[in-house]
């Protein structure tokens, strides 16, 4: 893949650095990499690497017009790697900051849902002695 890469480029005959013939072959084995390894799962990084997915093309977006609107980053927009790390601090960043929000979310949810649902066994406890017959106001 490397070498295809320097002969693209020798020769001019792509418009974008990342495309390439030999890239599915690369991926399928990688990937064949991956399903070898023995991991344990994280579920937290699979929402962020989603977010990462899903942000990363606006944050490209974000960047360039960044690039375009700041005239001290315009020298910045040649160089493909500082455009390609910004974009993975970028998106890394946001990704990260929806994961965090989400788990507080979550955890305020389900927090307010057990003070809920004790509170209604509560009333359910406090109906049950009623129907039988006991004092709950007077401790009787």
């Amino acid at each position: 893949m490397t070498a295809e890469a320097f002969l693209l480029k020798y020769f001019e005959l792509q418009r974008h650095d990342s495309m390439y013939l030999a890239l599915p072959v690369c991926m399928v084995f990688l990937y064949r990499l991956l399903l070898e390894l023995k991991v344990r799962p994280l579920p937290g990084l699979r929402l962020v690497s989603t977010w990462i997915y899903i942000l990363h093309p606006g944050v490209l977006v974000a960047v360039r017009a960044l690039g375009k609107a700041v005239p001290a980053m315009k020298d910045l927009l040649k160089n493909s790697l500082a455009v390609y790390l910004l974009v993975c601090v970028g998106s890394g960043a946001a990704a990260l900051l929806i994961g965090w929000l989400n788990g507080r979310i979550r955890r305020s949810v389900r927090g307010s849902g057990e003070e809920r649902e004790s509170e209604s066994k509560g009333e359910r406890v406090r109906g049950r002695e009623e129907e039988n017959g006991q004092n709950t106001a007077s401790g009787i």
